[in-house]
């Protein structure tokens, strides 16, 4: 993240969007502002391979975990 930007209020705000959609699982794209975040997309069904290429951070394992920590909820 650039150093403007509050991890804190970032994640809360995607928490935010999350709950008013009522999804489990989206990819939540948020451009930074003076003003603060300002949504620009939701999407629910994208490719993790650029995200996990760029980031070098597993994010399919993290859902497979999620999953299967649902079994049964």
């Amino acid at each position: 993240l650039p150093p403007f930007v509050d991890r804190h209020s970032l994640v809360n705000y995607a928490e935010i969007i999350q709950k008013a959609i009522g999804g489990e699982i989206n990819f939540i794209d948020v451009f930074w502002t003076e003003s603060g975040p300002v949504l620009s997309e939701i999407n629910t069904a994208c490719s993790l391979l650029t995200h996990e290429r760029l980031t070098q951070y597993n994010i399919a394992r993290d859902i497979a975990l999620y999953l299967n920590s649902q079994k049964g909820v």
